[in-house]
C-alpha cells in the first residue's frame, strides 16, 4: 500500500540520517590518543608553551603560547594592533612554522618594509627618507636574507572579500600546509550578502570564522577595532566594535591599551595587552614596551613598565 512505501521510505532516510549524525558522535576514549599525540609532539619539540611561541614572552607566559583557537586582537585605532600581530606572525614564521597574513589595509610592501625594519634594527623613519648609511644598508641586506627564506604568506590582493578570504584560507592550508592565519581587520571585511546589517553581517563573519578555524585546525588570529569610546580607558571586551558576535564566538581576547603619544620621538612606549577572555587559560595583562621606529613590541618588567609610565608628560590610566 502507498503508506507502506512512505513508511518504508521514511525508516529509510532515518537510518541514513542516523548513519551521519554517528559521524560526529565520538567517545571520550577516542579524545585520548589525540591528547596523547599532542603531549609527545610538545615533548619532542622542548617548547615551554603547549601552543605557539609568539616571541614575547609576558604574553606567551597568560597565553601559554599561541593556541589552537580562533583568537581576536582588538585595540583602538593607531594603537599598534597590526604591528603585534605582524610581530606574532613573523617570529612564529621564523621557527619554521608556515603563516598566512591577510592584510585588508596594508600592501605587501608595506608589510614588507616593516618587517626588515624591525629584523634588521633599521628605523623607520630613516628607512623611509633613504637616507641611509653604509651601516644601515648592512642591516637591511641581513634582513632581506632572513625573509627571503621566511614562510610568510601576505595576501593583500582580495580586497576583503570574506567568500575570497575563507576560500584562500582552506587552499593555503590544505595545499600549503599553511599553520597558522591572521586576518587584518574585521571592520574591512565585505560580506557578500549586503542586504544585512552590518552588525548581522560583523555576527556572521565571526561565526563563520570560528566554524572556519574548527574545519581547518589551524590557529586564526582575528584583528579588530574597538569602539572610540574606549578612548583613554582600560578597554574592555564589549568595547569591540558590534562586539556581540565576536565576544561570544571567540575562545580569546586580546585588547592592547596605551596612551596617545605626544612626543613622536619617544621609542618606548609601556603598552598593556589586556587578556580579557581565556576560554581556555588565564586572563591578566602582558607588560610590553612598543618601540614604534622599529614597530616592535617586546617585554619588560613590572618595574620597568611603572618606571615608564611614572616618567611620563601624560600619565596614561593603563590600570
Amino acid at each position: 500500500t502507498v503508506y507502506e512505501k512512505v513508511h518504508s521510505l521514511q525508516a529509510s532516510l532515518s537510518l541514513i540520517n542516523e548513519s551521519q549524525g554517528a559521524k560526529d558522535i565520538v567517545s571520550v576514549g577516542e579524545c585520548v590518543i589525540p591528547v596523547v599525540e599532542q603531549l609527545e609532539q610538545r615533548i619532542q619539540n622542548k617548547s615551554p608553551f603547549s601552543g605557539l611561541d609568539v616571541g614575547i614572552d609576558n604574553l606567551n607566559d597568560i597565553l601559554d603560547g599561541l593556541q589552537n583557537e580562533y583568537t581576536l586582537l582588538g585595540a583602538r585605532a593607531s594603537i599598534g594592533k597590526s604591528a603585534l600581530a605582524m610581530n606574532m606572525a613573523r617570529h612564529i614564521a621564523c621557527k619554521g612554522k608556515k603563516v598566512a597574513y591577510f592584510s585588508l589595509e596594508m600592501s605587501a610592501e608595506s608589510l614588507t618594509r616593516r618587517l626588515i625594519s624591525d629584523i634588521g634594527g633599521v628605523n623607520s623613519r630613516v628607512f623611509k627618507s633613504g637616507l641611509l648609511t653604509e651601516r644601515d644598508m648592512q642591516k637591511i641586506n641581513e634582513a632581506n636574507e632572513k625573509i627571503h627564506d621566511m614562510p610568510l604568506y601576505i595576501l593583500d590582493k582580495t580586497r576583503g572579500r570574506f567568500d575570497k578570504i575563507v576560500a584562500q584560507c582552506r587552499y593555503l592550508v590544505r595545499s600549503l600546509g599553511v599553520e597558522v592565519i591572521f586576518i587584518d581587520h574585521a571592520s574591512l571585511i565585505k560580506y557578500s550578502n549586503t542586504s544585512l546589517q552590518r552588525h548581522e553581517q560583523y555576527s556572521q563573519i565571526s561565526n563563520e570564522i570560528q566554524s572556519l578555524q574548527r574545519e581547518l585546525n589551524v590557529p586564526i588570529v582575528l584583528v579588530a577595532q574597538l569602539t572610540r569610546g574606549a578612548e583613554g580607558e582600560m578597554p574592555k571586551v564589549s568595547d569591540l566594535r558590534e562586539s556581540g558576535a565576536f565576544e561570544q564566538d571567540a575562545d580569546c581576547v586580546i585588547l592592547l591599551h596605551r596612551s596617545r603619544e605626544v612626543d613622536k620621538s619617544n621609542n618606548s612606549i609601556p603598552t598593556l595587552a589586556y587578556v580579557a577572555k581565556n576560554r581556555n587559560g588565564a586572563c591578566g595583562y602582558a607588560r610590553l614596551l612598543f618601540q614604534p621606529f622599529y614597530t616592535r613590541f617586546v617585554s619588560i618588567s613590572e618595574n620597568e613598565f611603572q618606571a615608564l609610565v611614572d616618567n611620563r608628560k601624560e600619565a596614561p590610566k593603563l590600570l
